[in-house]
């Protein structure tokens, strides 16, 4: 007789990339991203698109429709960051990915600019010998993952390539 199978399931993924530390959503040079005219489809729009305010509020929408979402990125989430971030090592950005619920990013190129070790210090939760820029800075919940970087002397991936994430909320 042959196995049951594993009822389907429908995952709804959140998806997120290159956010590069866009924490306030009033910079200098405000982000807006173009969408189309909700009222007229031929037009397009501009409308503000930046800051952690925006994307904590639009997840809490999209969840409120779907709590089982997987909230993930596809990297570049620090790195190229405005002051308000880079000042402070991106630490605010990355506790701000836990806050809000980020499980998984992908590496992005902009997550080594200050290089390996500094990424693995941050994602360690550890602070430098004179402390940390955020004092509040903790060890990120989520995970980042890297299925096509490898240490050039043992060709190990110097990162997790993929993770199994428990999915929905207790």
């Amino acid at each position: 007789m042959p196995a049951a199978s594993a009822p389907d399931l429908q995952l709804s993924l959140l998806a997120i990339n290159d956010f590069h530390g866009q924490l306030q959503d009033k910079d200098p040079t405000p982000t807006r991203v173009r969408i189309r005219d909700p009222k007229d489809s031929s037009r397009q729009i501009m409308v503000p698109g930046g800051g952690i305010a925006y994307l904590a509020t639009m997840l809490d929408r999209l969840r409120a429709k779907d709590p089982q979402a997987l909230f993930v990125a596809a990297g570049d989430l620090i790195g190229a960051s405005p002051l308000t971030s880079m000042l402070l090592k991106d630490e605010p950005t990355l506790q701000a990915m836990s806050d809000i619920g980020l499980s998984a990013s992908a590496l992005g190129n902009h997550e080594l600019d200050a290089g390996m070790a500094e990424l693995q210090r941050k994602m360690a939760g550890r602070c430098p010998a004179e402390g940390c820029a955020f004092p509040s800075f903790k060890t990120p919940t989520f995970q980042y993952l890297a299925a096509n970087m490898v240490q050039a002397d043992t060709g190990q991936p110097v990162l997790q390539p993929w993770k199994m994430v428990e999915i929905g909320r207790a």
